[in-house]
């Protein structure tokens, strides 16, 4: 066999090897486990199915999960839960992560801005407080710019888009995300990115700082929703940069009560970058946690339920203004 033989005989082994490998990682996930109380809803946006959970009675609180490759309104369960005794909870899982389609196309921070006003004014109805983890409160920020009169509150945890996240795709990024979108390798290169391995390494370094509560269950239900069909377009997006958002001017302008959340110990976008938010708006106070990194609100549920109602209940817009 000549060269070109031996390179085109490797070349088809490899795709192979690739495929079986993506095939038996598909294979080994489960379902998606929330158990959740209340229910949950499909929202028909854009022709496309947005999952969220809704329980309890009372004002509405709108939770939005971060971005990362195993994002999903997973990581707000703690808080969902807890809040539901007292407030009227919806949950979302955005496009692309979670239970919600997950089509092949490009994601910008324009699509998820639209996606969480139109759940407000659709689903919700009505002036709501959100939650918003990490790049998501970018997003919500800009909402909340838009419609003031629809967003009352605002909890934002580790919240990028002033220091963190800023930048747009450049070249290497757009190359990054055309990877991605290749229907083997691309696969391939996400199923490793997504391994068990690489799962747990992300939640013990980055997510968790306690890590005994990264479980059986709680790994296997981030593998199970990182191996969703399409699972790797949204992430493609954040990986490469597309989902950066800038927000720092519009920040500025909010006139609501804002209480940041950070994580002691969180490495992706340390504390030190809250006092960016504290001093840009003198409407925002800051809460730090301990003994935690990215996930504050799931590190200390308790803690940080009752801090979130404190707030939510008993700080007067007024004495804000």
């Amino acid at each position: 066999m000549g060269k070109l033989g031996k390179i085109i005989r490797g070349a088809i082994l490899g795709g192979l090897g690739m495929a079986a490998y993506n095939a038996w990682a598909d294979v080994q996930a489960g379902p998606i486990r929330y158990d959740l109380p209340g229910e949950g809803r499909f929202f028909r946006w854009r022709e496309q199915q947005i999952f969220y959970q809704v329980a309890g009675d009372g004002p509405p609180i709108f939770l939005v999960h971060g971005v990362n490759a195993g994002a999903s309104l997973y990581e707000t369960r703690q808080a969902f839960t807890a809040l539901a005794q007292d407030f009227r909870v919806f949950a979302i899982d955005l496009l692309g992560f979670g239970l919600s389609d997950r089509p092949a196309r490009s994601y910008a921070p324009e699509l998820y801005i639209d996606l969480l006003n139109d759940f407000i004014m659709e689903v919700i109805q009505a002036p709501t407080a959100v939650i918003a983890i990490s790049l998501s409160g970018a997003y919500i920020i800009s909402v909340a710019e838009m419609r003031a009169d629809m967003i009352t509150r605002l909890i934002l945890i580790a919240p990028t888009g002033i220091e963190a996240l800023t930048k747009s795709a450049g070249i290497l990024g757009t190359a990054l995300q055309t990877l991605f979108f290749t229907p083997v390798i691309g696969t391939f290169v996400f199923n490793l990115l997504v391994s068990r391995p690489s799962l747990t390494f992300f939640l013990r370094t980055q997510a968790y700082f306690d890590a005994s509560m990264i479980t059986d269950p709680l790994l296997a239900n981030y593998y199970a929703t990182t191996h969703m069909p399409g699972a790797r377009y949204a992430p493609a997006g954040f990986v490469s940069g597309g989902l950066n958002h800038t927000i720092g001017d519009l920040y500025r302008k909010l006139n609501l009560p804002i209480l940041v959340v950070w994580g002691q110990q969180a490495v992706t976008t340390p504390v030190s970058q809250a006092r960016s938010f504290i001093d840009s708006n003198d409407k925002a106070t800051l809460r730090v946690f301990d003994r935690a990194r990215l996930l504050p609100q799931e590190e200390h549920p308790e803690a940080f339920a009752a801090v979130a109602k404190e707030f939510l209940t008993s700080v007067k817009i007024a004495e804000l203004m």
